[in-house]
């Protein structure tokens, strides 16, 4: 009897070994993400993944979610998504392939420019649908777009936007369409191509409009429905 006692003292006072892993191992308690001026996360964002994030007007001054950590091409729009998150409700996040350039491009200018592209082509695609590239209003591979890409020397562009906010701005005459710039600057890298080259696009850009309906190719090339585009005789 005595040694039963014994033996019941010492797995009393053993200690419950799987009890306290499981306590090492329980999830840590969801913290809330550290708010830094807009400006400060876009810059995070684009100096660690090398690529430009801007934001347009009507976000300025607001607060947004830091990265809890370093930015990089693979995970940057999962972290777009916790920074739109953390912004006034209906914001979201946009990707636009546009020239290489020597001047900083400014989110009201990328926001017009998708805009522009999605009355004249057609809806931009969710910004979940992460195994394409849109040019032009088409959706590609990653293989099909690469050429393209290359040749007319685009890249990638993040812009973060409210619709609400910019509804609010075409009502008050303030969106204007200043994507058209961006549209000269791709004309300008045509343009300055070798025949060689301009011809190798041309053909890529021809199986491009094939995918396309015929009102998009209307819309593209005759104008936006209505009357069809007429050409205005010279003076």
């Amino acid at each position: 009897m005595r040694y039963a006692w014994i033996a019941l003292s010492l797995l009393m006072a053993a200690p419950v070994v799987g009890a306290h892993a499981q306590d090492n191992n329980a999830a840590p308690a969801s913290r809330a993400p550290r708010l830094r001026p807009l400006e400060t996360v876009l810059q995070a964002l684009t100096k660690n993944a090398g690529i430009t994030v801007i934001a347009e007007s009507s976000l300025a001054g607001t607060q947004a979610a830091y990265p809890s950590v370093t930015a990089t091409p693979e995970n940057l729009e999962s972290l777009l998504d916790a920074v739109a998150k953390s912004l006034p409700p209906g914001t979201i996040w946009k990707k636009a392939m546009l020239p290489v350039s020597t001047r900083f491009y400014k989110g009201d200018d990328v926001a017009d420019f998708l805009d522009a592209q999605t009355k004249m082509l057609g809806r931009t695609p969710p910004a979940s649908e992460q195994a394409s590239v849109e040019i032009l209003g088409q959706k590609l591979t990653p293989e099909k777009a690469a050429p393209v890409v290359s040749t007319l020397g685009l890249k990638p562009v993040y812009v973060l936007i409210n619709p609400n906010n910019r509804r609010n701005r075409s009502a008050d005459g303030l969106g204007a369409a200043n994507g058209q710039t961006d549209f000269s600057q791709v004309l300008g890298s045509f343009m300055t191509m070798d025949p060689a080259a301009r011809m190798k696009l041309m053909q890529q850009f021809g199986q491009m409009m094939q995918n396309m309906s015929p009102d998009q190719r209307r819309q593209l090339f005759g104008g936006g429905g209505g009357a069809p585009g007429r050409a205005i005789p010279p003076k």
